[in-house]
């Protein structure tokens, strides 16, 4: 229920929210190490969401074409497209709340991150 007390779903950017409709809320993990992305996808399972999984950048913004994701967990690093391009890309197309996740520790790369977003 809406604070205003009605039932009807609420929208953003990327159309209604889950939440409201009854269903569970959409997780877009995008990772290249199958066991980092196994896990997280584990975890937000467990949580409740209904998990989608991408391996590189590319395939993360097809799946971004077709799904309206309530939460992005997204590498940092990945060959080809890498994840800032990515984070560049889900800027311009949602608001849609992304973590990322790394294991690089290099002060300029996080920073060219928080720049991106």
């Amino acid at each position: 229920m809406t604070k205003n007390g009605d039932d009807s779903a609420t929208t953003d950017r990327r159309g209604p929210r889950r939440e409201k409709l009854g269903e569970r809320p959409l997780a877009l993990v995008v990772d290249d190490d199958q066991r980092t992305s196994r896990m997280l996808a584990e975890g937000l399972h467990c949580e409740g969401f209904v998990v989608l999984a991408a391996s590189d950048g590319s395939q993360a913004l097809r799946l971004l074409e077709r799904s309206r994701p309530d939460i992005i967990l997204l590498d940092l690093m990945m060959p080809g497209t890498n994840g800032l391009e990515v984070l560049r890309a889900i800027r311009r197309r949602s608001d849609c709340v992304t973590i990322m996740v790394s294991a690089v520790d290099g002060s300029d790369f996080i920073s060219r991150s928080i720049i991106a977003t």
